[in-house]
């Protein structure tokens, strides 16, 4: 069944538990959720259509200068497109191994995004400018986008569910750069379970990968930290995951993802660069994934 995640702050609403039970897990649970998972596939631009039917813009104010465009949905749009006929999509933000809440705009998106602005192509920052990118999790693909502002030379968008890149991911960057050709034919699309991506994410072909609110559920990290490291062009690749510190309610969180790629590869190093702190609602922070030198 579905459940909505208590994590508190998220961009578009606020989300409300219903299920008490939903973070418990055994040790076959990731084993059980295997044969549900969708299989990997790449998405191609040119077959979804222009305009997507039942997009509708809505802006969203990065810093002073810079303003995205992404597609405003509803729970009942997202359980449409995705085929929710049981009602878990409409009500869920989570649906294990049919949706994994890509239809929301999550808030440690937007931190990424603006980490990104702010700090892209400076001494101690992400060196986008040329860089090839991959976003994990993307969902409307805004962090991807702002890539591609400052100067990334491909980006790759990748959500588990293919639905939420034709509807989503697709129709936002087409309207971000709506009289720019050259920069909307960078992007390429990629959807499916982490652990089915090999034929669609090559091997050390990001310079730089993004990924938020990806690490709320310790179950995947196996697969999360494995297309991690794998897609990280070594010795320079890096990545920045935007995340709460913890997750309440289902177990994941920033120490916990940490050391899970620390102890898969203790030829990597994490640290935090940026954390948002309001004294009342939960710490969120960016951490840096690297190669140690």
């Amino acid at each position: 069944g579905g459940f909505r995640f208590n994590f508190g702050g998220d961009a578009d609403a606020a989300a409300v538990a219903d299920d008490p039970a939903a973070g418990r897990k055994d040790e076959n649970e990731e084993e059980e959720a295997a044969e549900g998972r969708i299989a990997g596939t790449e998405v191609l631009a040119s077959e979804v259509p222009d305009p997507v039917p039942g997009w509708r813009p809505e802006l969203v104010k990065l810093d002073e200068r810079v303003t995205v465009v992404k597609g405003a949905v509803t729970s009942t749009d997202a359980a449409n497109a995705l085929g929710g006929a049981d009602g878990d999509i409409a009500r869920s933000d989570l649906v294990r191994g049919k949706y994994e809440g890509g239809f929301k705009l999550w808030e440690c998106s937007l931190d990424l995004a603006r980490h990104l602005l702010r700090r892209a192509n400076t001494p101690d920052g992400p060196r986008l400018h040329g860089a090839d990118v991959l976003e994990l999790g993307c969902g409307h693909g805004v962090p991807g986008i702002v890539a591609a502002v400052r100067g990334a030379r491909r980006v790759t968008l990748c959500d588990y569910n293919p639905e939420v890149i034709r509807a989503l991911a697709v129709p936002n960057v087409r309207a971000n750069f709506v009289d720019d050709p050259t920069t909307r034919d960078r992007f390429s699309y990629v959807a499916g379970d982490w652990g089915d991506l090999d034929a669609f994410v090559p091997a050390h072909s990001a310079d730089v990968v993004l990924a938020a609110e990806t690490i709320y559920s310790t179950a995947s990290y196996g697969r999360h930290v494995r297309l991690l490291r794998r897609a990280m062009r070594e010795p320079d690749g890096v990545a920045f995951i935007a995340a709460k510190r913890y997750y309440f309610g289902v177990g994941g969180g920033i120490a916990s993802f940490g050391a899970a790629i620390t102890r898969a590869h203790p030829d990597m190093e994490v640290d935090t660069v940026e954390t948002f702190s309001d004294g009342a609602s939960n710490v969120r922070e960016i951490l840096r994934v690297r190669f140690r030198r």
